[in-house]
C-alpha cells in the first residue's frame, strides 16, 4: 500500500520552531482520498494519534498531484487562521456568534426531531386511513387534440368544428403523426408538447372522455368528444394496470409526514414562547435602518439588543450584501426577527444542555475556516484599489447592454387547480370571468370575488421575460401584450388555470456612464477581490516547501528566505 502523509511543520506557525517534535500530522492519503484528522485551531499537535485509510490500490500520479493540492490548501488554511487578528475584521465577532448559534440551533433541531418521532401505534392508525395504503388505480398515458367551441356558437359553427375533428382523426388513422397535428391544430396549452397529457386516472378526466378512453387499445384514437368548452379527441399511448400498495414505503412516508407535522407544531409553540418571554421592543424611529439600536429583548434573563452594525454583519454572513437603508421596511423587520429568533433558540439549546462534544468540535473546525477566510479577506482588502476612470469607461463601453434594467412586470394571478376537484360549473364560470376581465368588463378584484374560494390570489411580484417563461408557455404568451392594469383571459398550464394581471410595468432602461459609474466601480472592485484571492493564495503556496519523498510522504514548511 502506498500512502501520502502530510507533515505540517511547526515553523509554519512559529518561525522559531523547527524540530521534529513540532511537526503535526494532518492527513493520510490512499487511492486519491485525503482524510483530515481532528485538529484544534492552533499549532498544538492533535491528541490521540492518526487514523489511516485502508486500501490496496496504487495511487496514480494524478491522484498524488490531487493530494498534494489538498495538502497545500489545508496547510495554508491553518497558516492563515493562525495569523488572523480579529481586530482587523470588525464583523468577525458577530460572524463567530452566528456560527456558534447555528451549531446550537442544529442541536436543538435534533432534539425536537427526536421528540416528534411518532409512535408505532400512531403510524399504524394514520396508515389505515392513508391513500398510500390503497392500491394505485389504473392509469392511462394520453395525447389530446382540442378545438374550442363557444357555448354561443351556431349549429353551423359546431358542425364545421366537428367536421374538422373527424378529418383530423382520419388523417391520424392513415398514419399521420398525432403530435404534429396537435401542435398545428390544437387550441390547448399542451399543444406545445404535441398534445401529451401524461399519466392520468379515470377521475382526472371528464366522464365522457374517461368512458371513451377505457375502450381504447394502445395507439387508438377516440372519436371527437364533446366537453364543456369544445371538442376533444384522445390517443392512448400506454396503460399502467392497478398496482397493490407498497406498505413499507407507505409506512415510511406516513411516519415522515407525522414527524413533520409534530415538528412544525413544536417549532411554532417554541418560537411563540421564546418571543413572549423575550419581550421584544423595536426602534420607535420611522426608519429603523437609521437607528443605532434596532431592537431590545431578553435572553436568559439578560437584556440584549441588535445594533445596525450587528444586523448588517448578520446579513453579510448569510450572503445578503444589501445595505440596510436599501431594504424595504417589511424585509428589514423580517431579517431582524430572524436574527433575534436565532439567538433565542440557541439560548434554549444551551439551557437544555443539548450541545455535545461533537458539536463543539464541528464548531472549532468551522471557526478555524472562518478565521482563515477572514484573514485572506483582510489581506485582499489591503490591495484593492479604486478603479481608474479609463477602466470604468472601457467597462461601460463593453457591457452597457448588461448595465441596463430589463423590462419587468408586476404580476398577480388568480389560480385554480384544473384537476376536477371543482364542479364543472366552476370551470365554465372561470372561463367566462376571464373573458370579461380581458375585455375590461371586470377588474381583477371583481374576478376574484366572482370566483370566491375556488381560486387563490397569488402575488408573483416583479418578473422578467425569463421568469414569466418559467410560468409556462400559455401564461407567457398571455402576458406579453398586457398594459398596466390589464388582465388576461383564463389560460391553462398543466393542471393549473390562471387569470393574470399586469399590476405595474417597469420599462427597460440604459444608464449613462455617469449614472453607471458607481455600479461599475463596485463590479470592478469585486473582480479585483476575486483575482487577488487567487493571487495571494498562489503567493503563499510559493513560500511553502512541499516535498514528496519516494516513500509517499509529503512535508510542508515555509521557505526560510
Amino acid at each position: 500500500m502506498v500512502w501520502i502523509q502530510l507533515i505540517f511543520l511547526g515553523s509554519m506557525l512559529t518561525p522559531q520552531a523547527s524540530s521534529l517534535q513540532d511537526e503535526i500530522v494532518l492527513a493520510r492519503f490512499d487511492g486519491g482520498t485525503v482524510t483530515l484528522l481532528d485538529l484544534a485551531p492552533s499549532a498544538a499537535p492533535p491528541q490521540g494519534g492518526t487514523s489511516e485509510i485502508t486500501g490496496t490500490q496504487q495511487p496514480s500520479l494524478e491522484q498524488q498531484a490531487s493530494c498534494r493540492n489538498e495538502i497545500e490548501t489545508i496547510a495554508l488554511d491553518h497558516y492563515l487562521a493562525a495569523q488572523f487578528n480579529p481586530e482587523e475584521e470588525p464583523r468577525f465577532e458577530e460572524w463567530s456568534r452566528v456560527l456558534r448559534w447555528d451549531v446550537e440551533v442544529l442541536a436543538l433541531e435534533k432534539a425536537l426531531r427526536t421528540d416528534a418521532e411518532p409512535t408505532d401505534e400512531g403510524i399504524e392508525a394514520a396508515l389505515a386511513s392513508s391513500p398510500l395504503a390503497k392500491p394505485t388505480p389504473k392509469r392511462w398515458q394520453l395525447r389530446s387534440l382540442f378545438r374550442r367551441v363557444e357555448p354561443s356558437a351556431s349549429e353551423e359553427e359546431r358542425s364545421l368544428a366537428l367536421q374538422l375533428m373527424n378529418e383530423l382523426r382520419q388523417r391520424i388513422e392513415k398514419g399521420e403523426d398525432f403530435s404534429a397535428l396537435a401542435l398545428q391544430y390544437s387550441e390547448s396549452s399542451n399543444r406545445l408538447r404535441g398534445g401529451k397529457i401524461g399519466w392520468v386516472r379515470a377521475e382526472d378526466l371528464a366522464p365522457p372522455v374517461a368512458t371513451a378512453v377505457a375502450r381504447l387499445e394502445t395507439g387508438q384514437v377516440t372519436p371527437p368528444i364533446e366537453v364543456a368548452d369544445g371538442l376533444t379527441m384522445v390517443q392512448l399511448l400506454g396503460v399502467l394496470p392497478e398496482q397493490p400498495p407498497d406498505l413499507d414505503l407507505a409506512r415510511r412516508r406516513v411516519r415522515g409526514r407525522l414527524q413533520r407535522e409534530a415538528l412544525e407544531q413544536q417549532h411554532s409553540a417554541l418560537r411563540t414562547r421564546l418571543l413572549d418571554e423575550a419581550r421584544v421592543t423595536y426602534s420607535k424611529t420611522s426608519d429603523p435602518a437609521h437607528s443605532k439600536s434596532l431592537a431590545r429583548y431578553r435572553v436568559s434573563e439578560t437584556t440584549s439588543s441588535v445594533s445596525e452594525e450587528a444586523l448588517q454583519a448578520y446579513l453579510q454572513f448569510r450572503r445578503n450584501y444589501r445595505p440596510l437603508a436599501e431594504l424595504p421596511a417589511d424585509r428589514l423587520r423580517f431579517f431582524l426577527d430572524e436574527r433575534i429568533l436565532l439567538e433565542l433558540e440557541a439560548s434554549e439549546a444551551r439551557r437544555r444542555h443539548l450541545v455535545d462534544k461533537n458539536s463543539e468540535r464541528d464548531l472549532e473546525r468551522d471557526l478555524q475556516a472562518l478565521r482563515a477566510s477572514s484573514a485572506l479577506s483582510v489581506l485582499v482588502e489591503r490591495r484593492v484599489t479604486t478603479p481608474e476612470p479609463a477602466k470604468i469607461a472601457a467597462y461601460y463601453a463593453e457591457h452597457v447592454d448588461q448595465l441596463g434594467r430589463a423590462k419587468t412586470v408586476y404580476v398577480r394571478a388568480l389560480e385554480a387547480p384544473a384537476d376536477g376537484s371543482q364542479p364543472r360549473t366552476f370551470y365554465e364560470r372561470m372561463r367566462q370571468v376571464g373573458l370579461q376581465a380581458q375585455a375590461g368588463e371586470a377588474t381583477f378584484e371583481e374576478a376574484a370575488t366572482a370566483l370566491g374560494s375556488g381560486a387563490t390570489i397569488r402575488d408573483l411580484g416583479w418578473l422578467t421575460d425569463d421568469q414569466m417563461w418559467m410560468l409556462g408557455p400559455a401564461p407567457f404568451d398571455a402576458l406579453q401584450e398586457l398594459e398596466v392594469g390589464q388582465v388576461t383571459a383564463t389560460v391553462q398550464e398543466g393542471r393549473r388555470l390562471l387569470i393574470l394581471q399586469a399590476r405595474d410595468i417597469r420599462a427597460s432602461s440604459t444608464p449613462s456612464l455617469e449614472e453607471a459609474r458607481e455600479q461599475i466601480s463596485v463590479i470592478l472592485r469585486n473582480q479585483q477581490r476575486a483575482q487577488l484571492r487567487r493571487v495571494l493564495r498562489e503567493e503563499l503556496r510559493r513560500t511553502a516547501r512541499i516535498e514528496l519523498t519516494p516513500q509517499g510522504e509529503a512535508r510542508c514548511g515555509v521557505d526560510p528566505s
